[in-house]
């Protein structure tokens, strides 16, 4: 069997059995709260954004350059946290007029 074709095989394995591991810790959650599971289901997000940005971050470092690269990375989460704020901002706005209503 081709190495290639046992490492698809392999780590085809492991993902299925750390999904596993995560529904046997949501049904573990489900009985004791809404934070347990708050707090698996953000460490998965992060991990899961860390490993897709870093991927991505190795292309991005080849062609544009180190520092390029990490201008562009910290200037996209200035925009998204500035994005977030604006969003909440408006949607406190909206909440205190439904409430003088």
């Amino acid at each position: 069997m081709d190495i290639n074709i046992l490492n698809g095989l392999i780590f085809s394995f492991f993902a299925g059995l750390s999904t596993s591991i995560g529904a046997a810790f949501a049904f573990i959650a489900g009985s004791r709260g809404g934070k347990f599971l708050s707090f698996c289901l953000g460490l998965s997000a992060g991990v899961m954004l860390y490993v897709s940005f870093m991927e991505i971050m190795q292309y991005s470092i080849a062609n544009s350059g180190k520092w390029v690269a990490l201008f562009a990375f910290f200037g996209g989460l200035f925009q998204f946290q500035l994005l977030i704020n604006l969003y909440q901002r408006h949607k406190i706005t909206i909440l205190r007029e439904k409430k003088k209503v």
